[in-house]
């Protein structure tokens, strides 16, 4: 097990955010859901120091970050993305309230050292303009109803790209330059 200081460091998790608490059995519910939906051991509890020091094993910790409740389950490894749509799908249909599923790749859950030049490079694809598009774009279907999912579905109103700027892989990010990831947020 590992020991992590910060109880939403995990390098490979599933976050489920919602705007209010869920009460225990949802919490349950969501652990039992990942656990007989995802593949074989792939809840790997964690040490967390509490706020006195001591130590305890978790399989799930809830924190309340940025206005909204954080549910962080941690994993042995990243999903692939064929597991967790397996996992949105069977919480979307236990789960009547809003929420957002956030799930690591490898694109999140690690911190890269970036030099200048590739700095340069990704602010020329990452303008102020495309990420204040992206924001626009992503506020406006949330107010409509619309939430994360591994794959597109204007009957589930999922869409895998409604996440933060910073989370969209650079394929992406490299292809909204030249307009095409504008042509994929119309859909």
């Amino acid at each position: 097990m590992d020991n992590v200081k910060n109880p939403t460091d995990f390098q490979h998790n599933i976050k489920l955010i919602c705007p209010e608490k869920i009460d225990k059995a949802e919490a349950r519910r969501f652990i039992n859901i990942v656990r007989r939906t995802g593949p074989d051991n792939i809840i790997k509890p964690v040490d967390i120091y509490d706020e006195v020091g001591e130590t305890k094993t978790i399989s799930l910790r809830a924190v309340k970050k940025d206005n909204d409740m954080w549910y962080v389950i941690p994993l042995s490894r990243n999903l692939t993305e064929k597991e967790a749509e397996k996992i949105v799908m069977v919480w979307a249909q236990h789960f009547e309230g809003d929420f957002v599923l956030e799930i690591s790749t490898p694109y999140t859950g690690i911190e890269i050292e970036v030099d200048d030049e590739i700095e340069e490079t990704t602010d020329h694809y990452c303008n102020s303009d495309i990420k204040e598009f992206h924001q626009m774009w992503l506020t406006s279907l949330t107010e409509s109803g619309w939430r994360y999912g591994v794959e597109y579905s204007k009957d589930n109103k999922t869409h895998p790209l409604m996440m933060p700027w910073e989370q969209i892989p650079r394929t992406f990010k490299e292809a909204s330059y030249s307009g095409i990831l504008f042509k994929l947020l119309e859909k």
